[in-house]
């Protein structure tokens, strides 16, 4: 028995790995530190419907394999930078991010605001958009 109200998006995207090593999870749904917030506007960020999928214009970040001070900003507990999460991302850092770290090779990354959805296959191995 799920404790999360009826009809929620409560999806869990798979973690993304990047071609030099680098994985973080990247999420946005029901109860996550994403714009608009599926539930509601407890932090003003916008709200939208429980059950809302996306796109996002802010995800939750969490659990990085290693620090990257790009997200210095949004750390919830910088003493320790690989155990937290980062609330209220926004997805054009999310792209510079897996950008840096050469492109995405593995994991799901959930419906972003922009041009281009951030996918394995829009990305190559040698790093940048195709």
């Amino acid at each position: 028995m799920s404790i999360l109200p009826e009809n929620t998006n409560h999806r869990t995207y798979k973690r993304v790995h990047c071609a030099d090593g680098y994985h973080v999870s990247i999420q946005a749904r029901y109860g996550s530190y994403c714009a608009p917030r599926p539930g509601g506007d407890a932090y003003g960020m916008g709200g939208a419907s429980d059950d809302y999928a996306g796109p996002f214009y802010k995800v939750e970040l969490g659990f990085p394999s290693a620090h990257d001070a790009l997200l210095n900003e949004w750390c919830e507990n910088p003493d320790d930078p690989t155990d937290t999460v980062y609330g209220y991302v926004p997805v054009g850092v999310v792209r510079e991010l897996i950008e840096k770290h050469g492109g995405m090779v593995k994991g799901e990354c959930p419906p972003l605001f922009g041009d281009q959805p951030v996918k394995a296959e829009n990305y190559s191995i040698e790093g940048g958009a195709k």
